[in-house]
């Protein structure tokens, strides 16, 4: 089918000789109708084929043109080359005259074929001919055309064709802009004898019947409007289906793969959509990609669509196919055909293919020590974009490189909910290992952190098998928000070090500052050199630690730490090693002091940095 819109297309016109064609007809492709707003054929693009597509026709203007017997003999009268010599080559547009051909006194008219006498000329409303350019009458009326293009050419038939062989007519040509201009256009098919338009005779004419042309209409240009789209989750995406001129029962949207259209597309949004407005879910398993079909209900066409927003249910897939993402919109005539079929491709009377998007996952981090082997505490931060009310979960999917991830244990102690507030439940799968958290309270959106103990991997797993999922679900387990695929830490070999949880000096009689200890384990002796240990405090607000106190090493038992040196501000405290010396096995404990909060931070994390070679860059 040819898409309206001014788009350039190519088109086979097939139609019987009903009459002996002889070499040296002319044969006239006329477009009547619209006039500015039908079709134009795009000059020396038209051929008459035969059945094994063989060309029997030229371009009147065709310099290659051979003279046959019945046209007049002369010369170009821009580079003086005589006709008789030249050399049939019907697709070469580089041969066009590059001025009117003058025979006799008389303008060989690159659009009927006929001679025109020199006086005519001078009317543009008639003929105008330049290099590149026929600009030929719209109705003989006159009218303005785009270069290149026409209203009617003439082909000079090269050979004899008997009565009733079966034609076809190949060209070029810009559609009309739209289905109302469409309907009115006629195309004139006529073969004449003779060359001077008075005394020539008409062999064969289609008398301007419509041509049985299947044409598409351009739809208006439309965006999908989906202003939240998180992995996995249902979201509405609104749109505008106008089915302008095409008459259309029914519009089909197909999405890439990966969405799903729900059952009922529309539920619940009978506020937001035109009364009447009906959205099915075509997603059987032999479709290549989801589709839905929206009407206005049997037998109610698509009227009630035009020029208004309309409002969809969709399921957002994980991940976006690799260069997959535009939607296409089909208005068709008949919905009943099997998708596929040459009947479906044919019921297609609009098409428009707007813009599709990815889905926008929700914001996460996951921080923990790039340790083998060792017990920690996972710390997991994300953005909430939804209210979580009493009944809803937060379910978080850890590698299954990962051991003992669950709400606590009797090494490492509890889970911490930190910013979630320790009002909720957990409870824990063990395959995957997950956690799930029910809050007893509403979490309005926004960032919240907690830490979950875990033991960590022997190894590092595989970068796609080494990531976290985070779903926000609703009582019944429908995702409303989802983190998919959050990075976890790469193991680290050669060096295994624990860092315990801290312990605090209770503030007592209006205490301004305590002492805070973090123990610091190293677990086996080290194969790679540790040039420095970075300590943070907690953020908003941030804990301050005491500066002028300084920071100071105990060691528990082993042999103690190479420190060189050591740097506290106000917030960060970074312990100096020698990296030259081998790190022993031992337990220390790290004593910095910092000023008493006048309130919790709300995200109430210390984080533990060991620094390598790179130490200044990564400090």
């Amino acid at each position: 089918a040819a898409l309206l819109g001014g788009r350039e297309v190519d088109l086979d016109i097939s139609f019987v000789a009903t009459a002996g064609i002889e070499a040296g007809d002319t044969l006239q492709i006329s477009l009547e109708g619209s006039g500015a707003k039908g079709f134009f054929m795009r000059a020396g693009t038209p051929v008459l084929l035969d059945t094994q597509g063989g060309p029997l026709s030229a371009w009147v203007c065709a310099s290659s043109l051979p003279l046959l017997d019945g046209m007049p003999h002369g010369t170009n009268n821009s580079n003086g080359t005589n006709n008789s010599n030249s050399v049939l080559n019907a697709t070469d547009q580089s041969s066009l005259l590059p001025l009117p051909w003058e025979v006799d006194g008389s303008i060989f008219d690159c659009c009927t074929g006929f001679v025109i006498p020199r006086e005519e000329r001078l009317d543009e409303d008639f003929y105008v001919f330049y290099v590149w350019n026929t600009t030929c009458p719209v109705g003989r009326t006159g009218g303005v055309v785009q270069d290149g293009l026409t209203r009617a050419l003439a082909l000079k038939v090269l050979v004899d064709i008997p009565e009733g062989t079966v034609l076809t007519l190949q060209l070029r040509a810009l559609t009309p802009p739209d289905r109302t201009a469409f309907l009115v256009e006629r195309w004139r098919l006529a073969t004449y004898r003779g060359v001077d338009e008075s005394s020539a005779v008409l062999i064969t004419t289609n008398d301007a019947e419509p041509v049985p042309l299947s044409v598409v209409t351009l739809l208006p240009e439309v965006s999908l409007i989906v202003p939240y789209r998180p992995p996995l989750v249902m979201v509405q995406v609104t749109t505008m289906l106008d089915p302008v001129d095409t008459g259309a029962v029914a519009f089909f949207l197909t999405a890439p793969t990966g969405f799903k259209f729900p059952e009922n597309c529309l539920e619940g949004m009978e506020e937001f959509n035109p009364p009447g407005s009906r959205c099915l879910a075509l997603n059987p398993p032999d479709l290549p990609k989801p589709r839905a079909q929206f009407d206005c209900g049997p037998g109610g066409g698509t009227g009630c669509l035009a020029i208004i927003n309309i409002t969809f249910w969709v399921e957002m897939p994980a991940r976006m196919p690799d260069g997959d993402i535009d939607w296409y919109v089909e208005a068709v005539d008949d919905p009943s055909h099997a998708y596929g079929s040459p009947s479906a491709a044919s019921a297609v009377v609009g098409w428009t293919r707007p813009r599709g998007f990815d889905p926008d996952s929700m914001p996460g981090r996951v921080t923990y020590g790039s340790v083998a082997g060792v017990m920690l505490d996972i710390g997991i931060w994300f953005q909430s974009r939804v209210n979580l009310t009493v009944g809803d979960e937060i379910y978080i999917v850890a590698p299954r490189a990962l051991e003992d991830f669950r709400c606590g244990s009797k090494e490492r102690g509890l889970m911490h909910p930190l910013t979630l507030g320790y009002d909720l439940a957990c409870s824990f799968d063990e395959e995957p290992p997950a956690v799930r958290l029910r809050p007893n309270r509403t979490l309005p959106p926004g960032y919240y952190v907690l830490t979950v103990p875990a033991i960590t991997a022997d190894s590092s797993p595989p970068a796609e098998e080494n990531v976290f999922d985070i779903y926000l679900r609703d009582p019944d387990g429908v995702n409303m928000d989802v983190a998919l695929r959050v990075p976890g830490e790469q193991v680290m070999q050669g060096l295994r070090i624990s860092i315990w949880p801290l312990s605090w000096v209770q503030a007592i009689n209006f205490a301004r500052t305590v002492q805070v200890t973090v123990p610091f384990e190293v677990l086996n002796d080290a194969d790679i050199a540790l040039l420095g240990v970075l300590v943070v405090p907690p953020a908003d607000p941030r804990l301050r630690l005491e500066a002028s106190a300084g920071m100071s090493v105990d060691t528990a038992f082993g042999e103690p730490l190479p420190v060189e040196g050591m740097e506290v501000e106000e917030g960060q405290a970074l312990m100096r090693i020698d990296g030259s010396v081998k790190l022993l096995r031992g337990l220390h404990l790290i004593r910095l002091t910092i000023v008493v909060p006048t309130n919790e931070s709300r995200f109430n994390l210390w984080q533990v940095a060991l620094c390598g070679e790179r130490m200044a860059e990564n400090a």
